[in-house]
């Protein structure tokens, strides 16, 4: 069991290892603030965390909401989702939240349009638009950016943060990882508020290079890198435990429907 207690000395040490650290880790502070200040303008902020397993996605969402704990913004363990078998209790918790930040870690079904999600994952998009009167700040985990239905991509999401490298040093103190923030034109009639279409004849050349980094600045949505620790190994461990929970949930939920379908099938 996680306490608060133990948030609030995670979230201390991270804001002041931040404050004395260099420019990057200055500028991930500086964005942890500009979200902290979005609420204080009676706006939420939603942001969507991309990357390869393992570089580190809910390690920077999570960090983040600890950063925004410090700064007066609700935030526990309870605000941590994984998987698609909590999508019922995450919408419940966030509609009746305010002035919060949530992880939503394997949530929604993004590799598809808005026609082909689940009833689950239409209802969470549409808590998210439709709540926006919350004044919460939500980050969600997802492999690929580009993935994402367009009218989500375009009209829901405020910020891009697109996980680029992790360090592999041995000593966890001196492990860190970069990530590219991004944000989107906010000229109304634009059609490309991300610039994803320019990126298009420039892809094959970048990503034959191998610089993934630089094909991001590259794109005029790009602001800057910046540059996180990794979660206190408790809270990670924590991550870990709902991720085999969320699994072993989603496994006994297929052998029912396995077992109803056989059922079904012989009456």
């Amino acid at each position: 069991m996680i306490t608060d207690d133990q948030l609030d000395i995670w979230g201390k040490h991270l804001l002041e290892k931040l404050e004395k650290g260099d420019e990057q880790e200055r500028l991930y502070l500086q964005f942890a603030k500009e979200l902290k200040g979005r609420l204080d303008k009676n706006k939420d902020a939603i942001i969507c965390v991309s990357g390869e397993r393992g570089l580190g996605k809910s390690s920077f969402s999570v960090n983040t909401c600890l950063l925004l704990r410090q700064l007066g913004v609700k935030f526990t363990t309870s605000h941590i989702f994984y998987g698609e078998t909590e999508r019922d209790s995450a919408i419940n918790t966030y509609r009746s939240s305010q002035f919060s930040a949530f992880s939503f870690d394997e949530m929604i079904d993004f590799a598809y349009s808005r026609d082909a999600m689940t009833r689950q994952s239409k209802m969470l998009i549409k808590t998210l638009t439709k709540s926006r009167k919350l004044n919460n700040i939500t980050f969600l985990n997802i492999p690929r950016f580009r993935a994402l239905d367009p009218g989500i991509r375009n009209e829901v999401v405020h910020f891009w943060c697109d996980i680029v490298w992790r360090s592999d040093a041995e000593d966890r103190d001196k492990q860190f990882a970069l990530v590219a923030l991004l944000s989107k034109d906010r000229n109304p009639i634009t059609t490309d508020p991300w610039g994803l279409d320019d990126s298009r004849l420039m892809k094959k050349r970048i990503y034959d290079a191998g610089n993934h980094l630089k094909f991001l600045k590259k794109l005029r949505s790009f602001v800057c890198v910046m540059r996180f620790p990794p979660l206190p190994k408790v809270l990670e461990d924590y991550y870990e435990s709902l991720s085999i929970k969320s699994l072993m949930t989603e496994e006994t939920n297929n052998e029912k429907n396995l077992t109803n379908i056989k059922d079904s099938a012989n009456i």
